[in-house]
């Protein structure tokens, strides 16, 4: 699809327009209201330039709107690509964190089955092998740990609020809530707030090696 713009014919009409604002900005500058004539003259010029103003900006309209449905329909050639790479993106991470997440429970149970009475040598060589579970570091790749939350009862949040006087949160401002939890990095223990912990993956492209 090409779309030809005639931009002299657009630049022409602008500064053909600019010029006649700025007389009128001259003679504005002059005006001076000193009885009832010259108010109503005052507003009669108002409204004129309102009109004008509008004028001007229904012809830059009549450049742009083209152009605009023109960038919707290109936007929109290119939206399925993006958003099917997205969600693969969304899956990859799902994956990445499934893995590690599992991986880390895996050592955590190993490390608390741990037979304390063992020998040394054999502790340790229990906790080298439990270690060696959890995910190397990949360039690129970094995943940390996201805090959020959702209110539950908004009475008891309230309850809590006037008890610690967090007035800020007596209306149950859920977002503020959850920015409080994510400030924290854990569970802020609000009576009627349920804190919720995830895993979020970030990959950096120009660090992937």
């Amino acid at each position: 699809m090409k779309l030809t713009i005639d931009k002299e014919t657009a630049s022409a009409a602008a500064n053909s327009d600019a010029q006649d604002a700025l007389s009128v900005r001259e003679l504005v500058n002059q005006m001076t209201i000193a009885n009832n004539n010259d108010l109503k003259v005052a507003t009669t010029w108002v409204a004129e330039v309102k009109t004008k103003a509008t004028e001007i900006d229904d012809k830059r309209k009549a450049f742009v709107e083209p152009l605009r449905s023109v960038i919707d329909d290109i936007n929109s050639f290119f939206k399925p690509a993006v958003d099917t790479l997205k969600d693969v993106e969304t899956s990859i991470k799902l994956k990445i964190t499934d893995f590690t997440t599992s991986r880390i429970a895996e050592r955590d149970r190993i490390l608390e089955n741990l037979d304390i009475n063992a020998a040394n040598g054999e502790k340790a060589l229990a906790i080298e092998k439990a270690e060696e579970l959890v995910p190397k570091k990949i360039p690129g790749l970094s995943i940390r740990k996201n805090w959020t939350g959702s209110v539950a009862d908004a009475d008891m949040v309230i309850r809590w609020a006037i008890e610690t006087q967090r007035h800020d949160l007596l209306t149950v401002n859920e977002k503020a809530l959850k920015a409080l939890t994510k400030s924290l990095g854990r569970d802020p223990k609000i009576p009627g707030f349920t804190a919720h912990l995830s895993q979020v993956v970030a990959i950096t492209p120009k660090k992937v090696k």
